[in-house]
């Protein structure tokens, strides 16, 4: 070789070395930019995170970390800058400001447990048990100068078996005064107890509290946790347009095309209709379970001196029609009735709390009545969450009103809410 064609190969290589340091500069100042601003405005790209608000519990599944923020995308008639700010305080309650353990003197303190319709998929603010919060602090419905502080423990995917048992672990030491559970009627039957409840041939209920073993997390994910700018450009492939084309070549499968163009409380509604419409003993099962975990619930929060509430939560098929649904539920094959099924678990349930002698709300008719009368949608399209103004109207409802009223204002009967109820649960 002579040595021009040596000296052009070294040329060669130099420039190809050259290219690929300038790359890799590159790369790694994008990852400290990505970084810098996550640090600051929490995550930006979600590929590979899941839910960055949550971290798995070995007892409950999962629970919020403490501390944490992040923006979603939000439409601009809800927040003008395009996004909202999801938060958890230092207790990892949705909250901005901490909350401390012991209860202030001078404070009725509310504490709201439920899923994420409760949590909300909205800021923190905006959520109903912050503007149930707000009403009860209004000068004419203050009580004896007392302040009322609600604590918003929702929690995303959770079931009423998670809600007991975080009430278990967490909630009585926050001593409230009243707690309330918000059922909601799309997914709550059919997630209620986990496998974590037992019949015994007594007829009597054991609970199992051991803690189970934390999912691994995959290595996709944890490459994507690793390399920030390979999450962002993953997150940027997330869209209807790509996951059709995906669909179309057979990489997912019409179902996986569904959830994830429609995941959330939709394909939760969905699929709850799927399993529980034909099937009356699994339904009656079911419903057994959710009655002894509101029996629980009723015990343990009357042990501990505090009221106890449950506002059913309507879907968002039972306020709004809609043909999205019917389309999705088409597509996967599923039958839905001419009354959503969730009437039916709305009206069970509640004849379970009217049983158990607890306090219930139901503002569904009323959610019903306002999204007629001002033509404004209250759940979001996509995965059917409460909205800002859907939120608003569920805490302002004159169903959820009086109930709270209702309980604020007896007055405590020996610390509990009936003597008889004292015991723990067998």
């Amino acid at each position: 070789m002579s040595r021009n064609a040596r000296r052009d190969r070294r040329l060669s290589w130099a420039k190809l070395g050259l290219a690929a340091g300038g790359a890799l500069a590159a790369a790694l100042l994008v990852e400290v930019a990505i970084r810098i601003v996550e640090a600051m405005n929490g995550p930006i790209a979600h590929a590979g995170l899941g839910n960055p608000l949550v971290r798995p519990h070995p007892v409950l599944r999962m629970e919020h970390r403490a501390g944490v923020r992040y923006r979603m995308g939000a439409t601009r008639t809800e927040y003008p800058q395009g996004y909202k700010e999801l938060r958890t305080n230092n207790l990892g309650l949705r909250a901005d400001a901490d909350t401390s353990i012991e209860k202030p003197a001078g404070t009725y303190r509310v504490l709201v447990l439920g899923d994420s319709q409760t949590e909300g998929y909205v800021e923190n603010r905006d959520g109903w048990p912050a503007m149930v919060g707000r009403w009860l602090n209004q000068p004419d419905e203050r009580r004896g100068g007392d302040a009322v502080e609600v604590l918003n423990a929702g929690v995303i995917t959770y079931s009423p078996m998670n809600e007991y048992l975080w009430w278990r672990l967490y909630g009585r030491d926050l001593h409230p005064d009243l707690v309330v559970l918000g059922y909601f009627v799309g997914n709550d039957l059919l997630d209620a107890e986990e496998g974590r409840l037992q019949r015994r041939a007594d007829g009597g209920w054991d609970l199992d509290e051991s803690p189970q073993p934390l999912p691994e997390i995959p290595l996709r994910s944890r490459l994507l946790l690793a390399c920030r700018a390979c999450a962002l450009l993953r997150s940027s492939l997330d869209s209807p347009t790509v996951d059709r084309l995906l669909e179309r070549l057979g990489v997912i499968s019409t179902e996986q095309l569904v959830v994830r163009q429609h995941g959330g409380c939709l394909w939760d509604s969905l699929h709850q209709t799927r399993v529980l419409l034909d099937d009356p003993l699994r339904y009656q099962a079911r419903l057994d379970a959710t009655e002894e975990i509101l029996r629980r619930l009723t015990v343990e929060t009357g042990a501990a001196g505090a009221r106890f509430l449950v506002v059913i939560i309507p879907s968002k098929i039972q306020i709004e029609d809609d043909a999205e649904a019917r389309h999705v539920a088409d597509l996967l094959g599923i039958r839905l009735p001419a009354e959503p099924f969730e009437n039916r678990v709305a009206r069970d349930v509640r004849a379970l709390c009217e049983k158990l002698g607890i306090a219930v709300a139901s503002p569904r008719a009323e959610l019903a009545a306002a999204r007629g009368r001002l033509g404004e949608p209250l759940y979001y399209e996509s995965d059917w969450h409460l909205n800002v103004l859907g939120n608003r109207l569920l805490a302002e409802s004159d169903a959820t009103r009086e109930a709270v009223r209702a309980l604020r204002d007896r007055k405590p009967a020996d610390g509990g809410q009936r003597r008889a109820e004292r015991e723990e649960p067998p």
